[in-house]
């Protein structure tokens, strides 16, 4: 009966999953066309053309390669965020584990929190805009390190047994990669142009490396969620 019960569940999930990617592509272009809509005469095929191949018809190739990095570090942070979320809809349609399942939902929503985040710039430029300057990237830094504590505040005993040193070296490189960040830009009275470049490095270097501790932390943590899905012991 359990698995008939089961697979009732799963027919159910499938008539509507299909609706959550569709939602979540029609609200980034509705997000997109309010933030700044397209000037009259603008050439509708912009719209799916590839940043990269576009700067690199006029520019030297080197500049084929601007943002890669962010770009990647965009889907790896999406891609982890899905792993935990496939979890937590296993954990769902098997009613079990209702702790992991929150600590799963959590973690995957500050995933897809900082991917979109990458992935649209907003703390760089968007926030700064919308408020005129008034709330800086400082600010939204600070309020993810706040989700952040926050989350393993609420979570500890998850995160303990679950991947504890993954974990830990994870929050060590996005703490370290935040506090430089913040540092630069709340210490206007130290110059630093002459090392802009190298601390931008080390910045970008530590949030890269702190979102492949992520998406393979997500990893480890969907598979227990999957695996408690199943019905097996955690």
């Amino acid at each position: 009966m359990a698995a008939v019960r089961r697979r009732r569940a799963l027919r159910k999930t499938l008539r509507w999953v299909w609706f959550a990617p569709l939602s979540i592509a029609l609200l980034l272009l509705a997000y997109i066309f309010l933030l700044g809509s397209p000037p009259p005469g603008t050439d509708p095929a912009l719209l799916f053309n590839d940043p990269a191949t576009t700067i690199w018809r006029n520019s030297p190739i080197q500049y084929m390669f601007v943002g890669a990095m962010s770009q990647i570090s965009a889907v790896m942070w999406l891609i982890g965020a899905s792993f935990s979320l496939l979890a937590v809809l296993s954990l769902l349609r098997a009613r079990r584990a209702p702790r992991l399942r929150g600590f799963l939902a959590a973690f995957s929503a500050l995933g897809f929190v900082m991917g979109f985040d990458d992935l649209l710039v907003f703390h760089e430029r968007i926030v700064q805009d919308l408020s005129g300057g008034v709330i800086g990237q400082h600010h939204v830094l600070l309020l993810y390190a706040v989700l952040w504590v926050a989350f393993f505040a609420v979570f500890r005993r998850e995160a303990l047994r679950t991947a504890p040193a993954l974990l830990a070296v994870m929050l060590a490189l996005l703490g370290a990669s935040y506090a430089l960040d913040i540092a630069i830009d709340l210490l206007p009275f130290v110059d630093v142009s002459a090392y802009k470049a190298q601390l931008d490095l080390v910045e970008e270097g530590l949030k890269f490396l702190g979102t492949v501790a992520f998406t393979t932390v997500s990893l480890r943590l969907a598979l227990l969620g999957l695996d408690e899905g199943a019905e097996q012991e955690f």
